[in-house]
């Protein structure tokens, strides 16, 4: 277990070789990352609001999502998490939730059990319904009706090692299962992420980061008016070789074929513009 400097705890996962969070702090990167975007976008939380968590790992944006829809005490509301591998549920009883989430890490735990004995559970948590799917996002992504979620938190390991969850191909499969005002934010201000979400019609924008990283990206469905105070990120200001993106058409190749299809067409573009 690592110690962050807010005093939270993360982990670090050896297949990735990366921790899960930003040692700035795991619980800070929930609520200045995903917490101030969904307070600034949504101040008034929609009929059938639907959060889709990306990344369940530790839990912290969950636990996060749950206490403030639970604070709403909406009937329609939901929570949809997706994880590919869950932390073995002694590893989780070791984190110490800050105090705000406390009281809901008994449900995170029963969630988890559940889950070491099937890849799906649903269920009624107060008065939010909670499905989580465990296994590739890529597949059970399908699953979610078409201009469901309003707000996507975006959190998966970074894209140099986790690339199947940064493609193109699949930020047009998320588009296609948000609502008109959905809003995606994710801790990356990649380049070439940005102009994945450009060219899958998001609307990618900028806003300040936590720590060491200045800026974070939040992405807006293309019929969502813009901010007054926000200008969309252009194709233009991306360097052509940083806007060559991860490309995944049928949404199951490995990451080490999508790291080597971008790293092979990034070559052919250098060669023709520096022959």
């Amino acid at each position: 277990m690592l110690y962050c400097d807010d005093g939270s705890a993360t982990l670090f996962h050896p297949d990735y070789r990366e921790n899960y969070h930003n040692l700035t702090g795991a619980w800070v990167e929930s609520t200045e990352i995903y917490g101030k975007v969904w307070n600034d976008f949504f101040p008034e939380i929609p009929v059938d609001f639907c959060v889709a968590d990306v990344g369940l790992g530790l839990g912290y944006n969950f636990l996060l999502a749950l206490s403030l829809l639970d604070k709403k005490s909406l009937k329609n509301s939901s929570i949809v998490s997706f994880e590919q591998e869950l932390i073995p549920l002694d590893n989780l009883k070791k984190i110490p939730y800050p105090g705000e989430v406390a009281g809901y890490q008994d449900t995170l735990f029963s969630l988890c059990q559940n889950l070491e004995e099937q890849n799906f559970i649903n269920q009624k948590v107060n008065s939010t319904n909670i499905t989580i799917y465990l296994g590739d996002l890529r597949q059970k992504l399908k699953l979610l009706p078409d201009r469901s979620v309003f707000l996507w938190l975006w959190d998966p390991f970074s894209p140099a090692k986790n690339p199947e969850m940064w493609s193109l191909d699949l930020f047009r499969l998320v588009l296609q299962k948000s609502s008109t005002q959905a809003v995606l934010v994710t801790y990356s201000a990649a380049a070439q992420i940005r102009a994945a979400l450009l060219r899958s019609k998001w609307h990618p924008i900028t806003r300040p980061g936590i720590g060491k990283k200045k800026e974070i990206t939040v992405a807006l469905h293309p019929q969502r008016p813009l901010p007054t105070s926000s200008q969309k990120i252009s194709l233009d200001e991306i360097e052509p070789q940083d806007r060559v993106t991860f490309r995944d058409r049928k949404l199951r190749d490995t990451r080490e074929i999508i790291l080597s299809r971008r790293l092979q067409t990034r070559a052919r573009i250098r060669r023709i513009l520096h022959p």
